[in-house]
């Protein structure tokens, strides 16, 4: 969600009055290593549309980011030698940026689709709809940038009906858009994958890939207990810090998040609530 505040601003809107209605706080928009809530993005995200009557907020987004919000993983792909390695890397490594959204390389023909989709029961059709948009226009916008061609792509595949888009997607992936697919995705030519990245970078693209490599499930669950305080920090002058709340940023009852902070941390939301508080 990079550059939401400069997008609601360039369309008229209040930051402040956005955020407020959905008790959200800007400073979980501000940190690129923030862990935020794919709920509360797909909230802000569909509120934002609605209060800048611009459906095409998320290529709006797209368009106007730089790979900086994809951090470490943002740099792994920047370093990439071809456009496979940038495509590979895409799906071997994007849980790192977010987890509760998938990546697939299938190669088929003389063609390779890049397939997405979300792993949350939490989040409406039309959020839905706008995290695909905006998953797949930042991918295209990617792949515009490895490539230094905006118009590689053979097809969009959206797995959903949306015909009032039809001329935006068009506009934007400037390719054929295919609808009720059984993914969503983009195509580009199978050729295309051995395509050079330039400037590429050996040495560093190893080094950002052993460091990312070694960020195991066990290591961030030993960091959990440092997340959950950033969290409360942010949530604390909302007035809604719960521990259901903060428990539905990991996509898991409050039970089981104490379980966590007990397992791994040996110690309890209310022990880290008050030293949040102190």
């Amino acid at each position: 969600m990079q550059g939401i505040d400069d997008a609601l601003r360039h369309f008229g809107c209040n930051v402040d009055s956005v955020l407020s209605h959905l008790g959200l706080d800007r400073n979980m928009f501000r940190e690129g290593d923030q862990l935020v809530s794919l709920g509360d993005i797909a909230r802000l995200l569909e509120y934002s549309v609605e209060v800048t009557q611009c459906d095409r907020l998320p290529f709006y987004l797209a368009e106007t980011q730089d790979p900086s919000y994809l951090g470490t993983f943002g740099l792994l792909l920047q370093t990439s030698a071809t456009v496979g390695d940038v495509l590979r890397e895409v799906r071997d490594y994007h849980h790192i940026h977010i987890q509760a959204a998938n990546w697939t390389l299938v190669a088929t023909g003389q063609v390779a689709s890049l397939n997405f989709w979300v792993d949350s029961q939490d989040i409406s059709a039309l959020q839905r709809r706008l995290i695909v948009e905006l998953a797949l226009a930042q991918a295209s916008v990617l792949i515009a940038a490895v490539t230094g061609n905006r118009a590689v792509l053979s097809k969009v595949r959206l797995h959903f009906d949306y015909p009032q888009g039809s001329q935006a997607y068009r506009r934007f992936f400037r390719a054929p858009v295919e609808y009720n697919c059984e993914t969503s995705g983009l195509d580009v030519p199978m050729d295309l994958l051995d395509q050079p990245v330039a400037p590429s970078d050996a040495a560093l693209h190893e080094l950002v890939r052993s460091q990312i490599s070694a960020q195991t499930p066990k290591d961030r669950q030993q960091d959990m207990a440092e997340e959950v305080k950033v969290i409360i920090r942010n949530l604390l002058p909302t007035g809604k810090c719960t521990v259901e709340r903060v428990a539905g940023y990991y996509s898991c009852d409050k039970r089981t998040l104490q379980r966590y902070l007990r397992e791994e941390n040996d110690t309890s939301y209310q022990q880290l609530l008050d030293d949040v508080r102190f």
